[in-house]
């Protein structure tokens, strides 16, 4: 029997076989709805073995909708939830009490709202356990407490709409919110009823129950939060390719977006933008490329479905809009990074062809304008730092530079590689630009790390001549080494590993 501790109010399931899931809905009663349970099991079957489902759960985030909406509604409602945390191992019953032992078969979890439309709540899961199309993904940790046991997942946070106080924008920005206030302590944690309170503004009425979110309420409501968000309209944009350029960066850079779209029934939907895939199959053309050229779909968290759906450029079968239904999308956005991507593309451009700094001019070993790859990306200076001080550079002297360099709080960081090193996710040098830059000052680079050089750039020089603000240390060493990989977390799925 799967059944492996049936008395509340915590129990055990194995899951054998994909009926096994029938038992999971049996045991949560009428709290998990059968298009949820398909949705769970859609998104997990193969990788999970057992479940634990522990009910009269206190769950911040629907206790936060319960007291401000459900309990005032003549229906009545349940103020607890149920949660499930899911693992890959097969726990025996003489082991349901021990989770502890077991934390590294930690998948994540799911809370079950009793909501009556949509029942899937705050859920973390592990997307290299899953079945999720392979890409990149952003991610965090989170901490589930069980029977005395801490039990971390690393994943994005997920919630299902519950028509009443949170529609699709609500969800995505949920989920957004979640994960900064999760990883950064600077942002408090919010929860869903207390996000719909943030717009007044751009009110077009009673905000409960909600009849949707315009873009520019979305813009109000990361604002009062605390963000400087940047909203990009393709309208504004003269290509399709500039757009999914500026899309793919802010990915890149670890930062989630809330993407709208304009779907094939002429309504409108908002999800949460977490990830991308690449192929690394394509052919680039000649010439200085970039890294967004291998960009083929969009990771996102779509309240509709389950999480971390791909988007692709075309339509596919489990496609049910692609890249070009996308209108618009929102970077949240730390105060003190003013510097855009898109100046930041046209400082790099003109860092390379310059006639001091250039590629042409100094002509680096291995770098040559018709076979390099480029990927510009933001990270905090803190972090990049720390990643170069501890990661394998061509030569030791670099990380210990980097780390001594005084940096603003965030920098954009372009990794200079070549067609046959960045699909192996390796780089030759990169080029380091003050994120609190003028766009206008077109040489605002702290370094430039060519093979065998770095230029170091006097950022407090009011000199309008080049020439006088950099100076040059000359490296005996230099060799490929691996490229930044902390802002994004590969999926690479095998349920084999996973049993």
């Amino acid at each position: 029997m799967p059944v492996i501790r049936g008395n509340k109010p915590i129990q055990l399931i194995r899951i054998d076989d994909a009926s096994d899931w029938d038992d999971v809905k049996a045991l949560t009663g009428d709290f998990l709805l059968p298009q949820d349970l398909g949705g769970l099991k859609q998104l997990l079957d193969g990788f999970v073995r057992s479940v634990y489902i522990e009910h009269d759960y206190m769950d911040a985030d629907y206790r936060d909708t319960y007291s401000h909406f459900y309990s005032k509604k003549f229906a009545r409602y349940p103020d607890r939830a149920i949660r499930l945390l899911f693992f890959s191992d097969a726990i025996a019953a003489d082991d349901w009490s021990e989770p502890a032992r077991f934390s590294n078969a930690f998948i994540g979890y799911s809370v079950i709202k009793p909501n009556r439309i949509v029942s899937v709540g705050r859920t973390v899961i592990d997307p290299r356990h899953a079945n999720v199309a392979p890409g990149f993904v952003i991610v965090t940790k989170f901490v589930a407490n069980l029977l005395g046991a801490e039990l971390t997942v690393k994943g994005f946070p997920y919630m299902g709409q519950d028509t009443d106080v949170t529609v699709c924008a609500h969800s995505a920005l949920w989920s957004c919110l979640r994960h900064f206030s999760q990883r950064y302590p600077e942002y408090p944690e919010i929860h869903p009823y207390e996000i719909t309170q943030l717009t007044t503004d751009f009110s077009r009425g009673r905000l409960i129950p909600s009849q949707g979110l315009t873009m520019e309420q979305v813009t109000e409501i990361l604002t009062r939060y605390g963000f400087h968000p940047r909203f990009y309209d393709k309208p504004d944009l003269k290509r399709q390719v500039d757009f999914e350029r500026l899309l793919y960066t802010y990915i890149e850079s670890g930062i989630p977006v809330i993407v709208s779209l304009d779907l094939l029934d002429g309504s409108a939907h908002a999800v949460a933008g977490i990830g991308h895939s690449s192929d690394f199959s394509v052919k680039l053309s000649p010439g200085i490329r970039w890294s967004y050229e291998y960009f083929n779909g969009l990771i996102v968290n779509d309240d509709n479905l389950p999480p971390y759906r791909l988007v692709p450029k075309k339509f596919g079968s489990n496609a049910s809009y692609t890249l070009g239904d996308i209108k618009g999308f929102i970077v949240p956005l730390y105060e003190k990074i003013y510097l855009a991507a898109e100046d930041a593309f046209s400082m790099v451009e003109t860092i390379l062809s310059n006639e001091e700094i250039g590629l042409s001019t100094l002509r680096p070993p291995g770098l040559l304008p018709d076979d390099l790859v480029i990927r510009l990306f933001l990270i905090s200076s803190r972090s990049w730092k720390r990643n170069r001080r501890r990661s394998r550079m061509p030569n030791d002297d670099l990380g210990l530079l980097y780390s001594t360099l005084p940096m603003p709080k965030f920098i954009w960081v372009a990794e200079l590689s070549t067609r046959a090193l960045y699909p192996d996710g390796k780089v030759l040098g990169e080029i380091v630009i003050d994120a609190t830059a003028n766009l206008h000052d077109r040489f605002a680079f702290l370094s430039i790390h060519y093979p065998h050089v770095l230029i170091l750039n006097d950022r407090d020089s009011l000199s309008g001549s080049l020439a006088s603000r950099i100076s040059s240390i000359y490296l005996s060493e230099h060799s490929a080494y691996r490229l930044y990989a902390n802002n994004l977390k590969e999926i690479e799925c095998d349920k084999e590993n996973n049993h």
